[in-house]
């Protein structure tokens, strides 16, 4: 225990000198001269602008850009955060040079080809201008946005008068997992704090993607069933414009029980915990014995192994197909989740299609030390959506709020009521199994090195026992 604690202060200040280690290294290469073999010295060095020029696409620009959609320069997300006392527009201004000058990919460049497709480069931090911090009143946010100009740069800001700043990026620069750490690092900066430690560059992500193997294709599987529709617009009908959120809270206590025993009892993360709840709440709707649903990964989970992502910027998700098997009872069902999703290799990337009509995504970051607010994003009314239903898990903290993105051309909100409904009826019934005495248990992913399948497991549990 002790060695593993000195192991991690080790790594942590290796990181703020400029070199990235991992534990494992220092376990595996235990003199300085073995460890000075594996230390990248070259990787945060990347970040103040040694990193420039071309780099590749990642799988989830590929698929921003598929098809060149409509108006796609001007699309963006955007935070409004309110400003605390003592700091003003020109250490905001400072502040933001700071986080260009940190993560390459606030300073990606696009270009497209005469043949229709796309390129990107990494500017220099001296090829970039300082960020000129516009004013505009509190009713002109929405106008802003709408003059978003990916050419002029993938992050623009505005003082909005008196004590606020909004921040819109384009979803090709910054997905919705690099939003905290963008806060984090702009409210250091700007309160003249020491800015956390950086982790692998988006360059070093996005190469390391594009030579990754892609998992086997994605097979149909037969009963995954289609979601009914109440109104028959077909899929041309499913655009940005039609697109509805109904947001539905976890109660508090119930969220608190989530967190505390749900994750305890069977070793399942919050997002298998919610993804059970959603296969056992579709396969209600739809009749059909499992969910279909394209599952959003990520590499700062830990999909490479020698890269530290857990503070990189840039859009590094992908999603891919996982078929769920509905299960009746609540412990068969948390361990078929645990198992099917900690089977997809590297969480799925290099899947191919069939594209799910049920996407879905969890997102468990902290909201950054200023109290912002997530705006809706912008999108031409006419582009395509990717899927039919999308939910959302979002966690601050110890509450949880689900979102269901649905098409008003498609389904009706009391229809999209009723199905969140179940959705909070299968989590309450998960929440409650999971605090009784009976429950708990280990599954295959708990032991990767023994090769056991369940029915191996539970046997030698039993003897055990």
């Amino acid at each position: 225990g002790g060695d593993s604690i000195l192991t991690i202060q080790v790594v942590s200040r290796a990181k703020k000198r400029g070199l990235l280690l991992a534990p494992r290294h220092i376990f595996q290469n235990q003199t300085i001269a073995e460890l000075a073999r594996v230390a990248d010295a070259s990787a945060l060095a990347a970040e103040s602008g040694s990193g420039a020029g071309p780099v590749p696409l990642t799988p989830g620009q590929t698929l921003l850009l598929a098809g060149a959609p409509e108006g796609v320069l001007g699309w963006n997300d955007a935070v409004l955060a309110e400003l605390p006392q003592g700091v003003g527009a020109e250490a905001v201004e400072k502040s933001l040079a700071a986080l260009a000058a940190r993560h390459d990919a606030l300073r990606l460049r696009f270009e497209r080809r005469e043949d229709g497709s796309w390129t990107q480069r990494i500017a220099a931090p001296s090829e970039v201008s300082p960020l000129a911090l516009g004013r505009i009143g509190a009713g002109e946010v929405a106008a802003a946005r709408e003059r978003f100009d990916l050419a002029a740069g993938p992050l623009q800001a505005f003082l909005v008068e008196p004590d606020r700043l909004l921040l819109a990026a384009h979803p090709l620069a910054v997905d919705a997992a690099s939003w905290p750490l963008l806060l984090e690092d702009l409210a250091a900066a700007a309160e003249g704090r020491e800015l956390p430690a950086a982790t692998a560059s988006f360059r070093r992500f996005a190469e390391a993607l594009e030579s990754s193997p892609g998992v086997a294709e994605a097979r149909q599987t037969a009963g995954a069933g289609r979601l009914p529709v109440d109104l028959r617009g077909g899929e041309a009908a499913n655009t940005e414009g039609s697109a509805r959120t109904l947001p539905v809270t976890v109660p508090a206590e119930e969220s608190r029980a989530l967190l505390a025993e749900g994750t305890r009892r069977y070793g399942n993360t919050v997002e298998e915990l919610l993804l059970a709840a959603l296969t056992k709440a579709v396969s209600g709707w739809t009749g059909a014995p499992r969910l279909a649903v394209d599952l959003a990964g990520s590499p700062r989970e830990g999909v490479f192994e020698e890269l530290d992502g857990s503070r990189t910027v840039g859009c590094l998700t992908w999603t891919s197909p996982l078929h769920l098997e509905n299960e009746a009872d609540e412990g068969a069902l948390l361990k078929e989740v645990k198992e099917t999703v900690r089977r997809l290799p590297r969480r799925g990337l290099g899947s191919r299609l069939p594209v799910p009509e049920v996407g879905s995504r969890f997102q468990a970051g902290a909201a950054g030390p200023w109290k912002a607010e997530l705006l809706a994003p912008v999108r031409p009314a006419m582009a395509a959506r990717r899927h039919v239903l999308d939910v959302s898990g979002f966690l601050a903290g110890e509450s949880l709020r689900v979102d269901f993105l649905y098409s008003e051309a498609l389904h009706r909100p009391e229809t999209v009521r009723r199905l969140a409904d179940r959705f909070l009826e299968s989590l309450g019934a998960i929440i409650r199994h999971c605090q009784s005495s009976d429950a708990g248990g280990f599954t295959p992913s708990d032991f990767p090195e023994a090769g056991l399948s369940q029915e191996d497991l539970d046997d030698l549990l039993a003897d055990l026992a």
